[in-house]
Formats: structure tokens, C-alpha cells, sequence
């Protein structure tokens, strides 16, 4: 069986192979009892990959399926691994727009995706978004309300940020009641640390950012859960957000993220959980190497333009939020389109093409900052005020860890390295401690 994905399509694929027959779905069935042999290699290889999206890979976290991405032919046959292809979508009138041209060409492209969403979602449930104070998701939501008005949306609408108790961030909370303010949304502020409870929150003392960018993945695998269990409270069946933003409007098709060596083996990695995470790295290479078609097929394939949550459908309760970022063939190409107008792209202000497009939906205090502090960040050093909990967390998942090829002792080892201040493992480590806190707070009755 082939099938063939148009880029477009707002909508995820799987599939599982039983006997001679193929079974495809649009969601994956949550039990996380069955998670699949090697599922905590493969988060731990896209935590240190990202920000590149799973949609480079075909696996997931449960056994027997197999993702089958938009914008691509998927080979399915019975005794056979499957075979990818990825569809080049840089072909278009949008490639041959002047520069006004190309900047309508934007909005309207952002504007399919949008509404290919709205239209998806139940007539009676509530249309939620991720409000972070940053460009992107201000965006989203401005852009997703002017649409709801002008075709008689009457759903309830709801929007969630996540604020934090660390003293980069006194900032922030600023920013989103000032895009909440200027796009209409009601808004409800959640608690960040709730959801990031490896972080120092009780340390008010500047410190950088970083390092990133793993620790924004793992972040998001656990903030994730706090916006899921807000929208099924909200019963909403929508989360907007502006993931995919920075691919968009901050890199472009000429500055992609690059898959270069893969980090050296720790100790707490057997060899046979090792082969998994290269397995991992390695397809991601294939598909994306490090040259400029590489990084023009990463940016057309979409990989990391797509919604970013959307393969996370083991959550709490029964309900499976859908969330939306981009999707649109027509939408990469025009705002490639204006890149090629950009002389000295690494110049000037970030996101400068996004800041001029779409200069409407962006209030001042937005549009004008320089830069943001990643709401989604951890920090090393937090380990020290959690270490008797994650060390508690590691024996609990002791008899799993060593099925799936990992060491528990030398993981507990690990994290009284990081308490003591060696970095070498904190990327691999943090994406690992971290899934074992999402299997915690999602596993629920099938």
C-alpha cells in the first residue's frame, strides 16, 4: 500500500500492519502500558535533534504503528519495513511573487491553516490558544479571532499562559496580558512550575538561559501536560500556539538547524539503547543533511514548521487536544519568497519579516522587543533542590529503565554529577528524566 500526503493536511496519520491487512487512523490509541522497546531512546535522541519534528522519523511510541506524515509517500507492505518519501513542495506561483505579492501571499496562507483547523473542530466546543507573549502565538490568535468574527464563529474561546517564579521571566507576564488585551481573549495564567519541577524556582539570582535547546523540549513534554489538562477543563478541542514560528519568520529556508555528530555514549547508555538513539540520528541525516539542499528540503518538507504537539496524543483523561501551528505548502513558499528579498538576512531585527507582515496583529510592546525569555526553560541547577525526588522517580521505573537498555545506578550516578555541577550528560539525561515524569502524569486506565 502507498500512501500519498499532500502537505496541506492539517490531519495526522498512523498506521499498523495486522496479518495481510493495513489499518490506518487519525489518532493513536492511549495506553501507555504498551509503549514500545526503545520509545525512551527515541525521546531522548529528538530531545538532543531538536528543534527538528518527529515527522522525520516514521516511528512512534507505541508498537506496530507507524507515522505517516503530510507531505510524503509512505510505502507499507507486509514483512517489510516501511519506506519514506518527502514530497519537495518549493514549487509554486508564491516562488515567482514580487514582494508585496509575497506578503499577501502570507496572510493568506496563514489563513487556510487557520481555518482548515476551525473548520475541524466541533461546532460546540471551546476554541482555545497558548498565549506566551511572544510574536508568534499573538499571531495565531489575532489572526484565528479576526476570522472567527468575519464568519459568524460564535464558539467560546479561551486562552492559557504559563508564568514562572524565576527572575528572567518578571518580564513576561507583562507581554501576555498586553497580547491578551490586544487580540480580545479572556485569559487564564497557569502555573509554570507546576508543570517544570526540575527548575531552581526559589533562586532569584540572574543566570543565562540555556543551555538550549534540549531543555526546551523538555519543557514542553512537561508544560504540555498542564495546557492538556486546562483545555479539557475548558472541554476545548483546539489549542492554537505559535510553535513553528521561529523556522518561519526567525531561520528561513537558507539558515536551517543543522544534524551534525551525535553526542559521545554516557555510561547509563547501554549499547543497545545507544543503537536506537544513533538509528534515530542517523535517519534524521539521511533526510536532512547538512548542505543547502539539505536545509531547503528541511524547510519545504515542513519538519519542523508543523504543529509540534501533535504526536503527543498519550495524555491525562480521555480527551485528545488538537493543537495547530503551520501547515500550508503555500504559506513556506511566499514567506521563502521574502526571505529571497533579504540581502543581509542575519541582520537587523529578528523576525523582521513576520514584524512587517503582520505589523497589525502585533501590539507595540510586542512587535518592538528585542527578544524573549523562553517561558519553556529549565535549568540545571534545579536538580539540587530535586534530586531526592528524582532519584525516587528512577527507582519507580527501575525494571523498565533496564529493559530498555539503561543503566538505573549509573543514571542515579548521572544525577549526582549534575548536582555537582558537571554538564556532560544534562541534554540526554534531562530528556530522560523528563519522559519518565510525562509517563507519571499520563498513565491511566485503557
Amino acid at each position: 500500500v502507498h500512501v500519498l500526503r499532500s502537505g496541506a493536511s492539517p490531519v495526522r496519520l498512523f498506521a499498523r500492519q495486522l496479518g495481510e491487512a493495513i489499518e490506518i487512523t487519525d489518532e493513536l490509541p492511549m495506553r501507555t502500558t504498551e509503549l514500545r522497546l526503545g520509545w525512551l531512546a527515541f525521546q531522548m535522541a529528538h530531545g538532543v535533534l531538536s528543534p527538528f519534528d518527529r515527522r522525520a522519523s516514521l516511528q512512534t511510541v507505541l508498537p506496530g504503528y507507524v507515522a505517516i506524515p503530510p507531505g510524503s509517500l509512505v510505502r507499507l507492505r507486509s514483512g517489510y519495513p516501511p519506506r519514506r518519501w518527502t514530497l519537495d513542495h518549493s514549487r509554486g506561483p508564491e516562488a515567482d511573487y514580487d514582494r508585496q505579492e509575497a506578503e499577501e501571499a502570507v496572510r493568506a496562507g496563514l489563513d487556510r491553516s487557520i481555518l482548515r483547523y476551525l473548520e475541524a473542530a466541533p461546532r460546540d466546543a471551546t476554541i482555545a490558544f497558548e498565549l506566551s507573549g511572544g510574536m508568534d502565538s499573538t499571531v495565531i490568535a489575532a489572526r484565528a479571532l479576526a476570522l472567527m468574527r468575519q464568519y459568524g464563529d460564535r464558539r467560546r474561546i479561551a486562552s492559557f499562559s504559563l508564568v514562572y517564579p524565576f527572575h528572567e521571566f518578571r518580564h513576561e507576564p507583562a507581554f501576555i496580558t498586553a497580547a491578551a488585551a490586544h487580540v480580545g481573549l479572556p485569559n487564564i495564567q497557569l502555573n509554570g512550575a507546576a508543570s517544570l519541577p526540575f527548575a531552581d524556582w526559589n533562586d532569584p539570582i540572574p543566570r543565562r538561559v540555556g543551555p538550549e535547546p534540549a531543555l526546551q523540549q523538555v519543557g514542553r513534554k512537561q508544560l504540555e501536560t498542564t495546557l492538556r489538562a486546562a483545555c479539557a477543563e475548558a472541554d476545548s478541542a483546539v489549542l492554537f500556539h505559535g510553535q513553528g514560528g521561529d523556522t518561519l519568520f526567525g531561520f528561513g529556508p537558507g539558515r536551517q538547524f543543522r544534524v551534525g555528530r551525535p553526542p559521545d555514549r554516557p555510561r547509563w547508555i547501554g549499547r543497545r539503547a545507544w543503537d536506537n538513539v544513533r538509528a534515530e540520528w542517523n535517519t534524521m541525516q539521511a533526510f536532512f543533511p547538512d548542505t543547502p539542499d539539505g536545509h531547503h528540503q528541511q524547510y519545504f518538507s515542513g519538519a519542523n514548521i508543523d504543529d509540534g504537539w501533535s504526536d503527543w496524543v498519550l495524555c491525562r483523561g480521555t480527551g485528545a487536544v488538537r493543537a495547530c501551528g503551520f501547515t500550508d505548502a503555500g504559506l513556506l513558499r511566499a514567506v521563502g519568497r521574502l526571505w529571497s528579498f533579504e540581502h543581509e538576512p542575519n541582520r537587523g531585527p529578528y523576525k523582521a519579516i513576520q514584524r512587517r507582515v503582520f505589523s497589525d496583529e502585533l501590539p507595540d510592546p510586542i512587535r518592538n522587543r528585542s527578544h524573549k525569555i523562553p517561558y519553556d526553560g529549565l535549568y540545571v541547577r534545579g536538580y539540587r533542590r530535586s534530586g531526592p525526588r528524582l532519584f525516587a522517580l528512577v527507582e519507580s521505573h527501575a525494571d523498565m529503565l533496564s529493559d530498555e537498555g539503561l543503566k538505573p545506578r549509573s543514571i542515579h550516578l548521572a544525577i549526582e554529577r549534575l548536582i555537582s555541577g558537571n554538564l556532560d550528560d544534562d541534554v540526554l539525561l534531562s530528556m530522560l528524566l523528563a519522559s519518565l515524569e510525562w509517563l507519571d502524569m499520563t498513565r491511566t486506565p485503557c
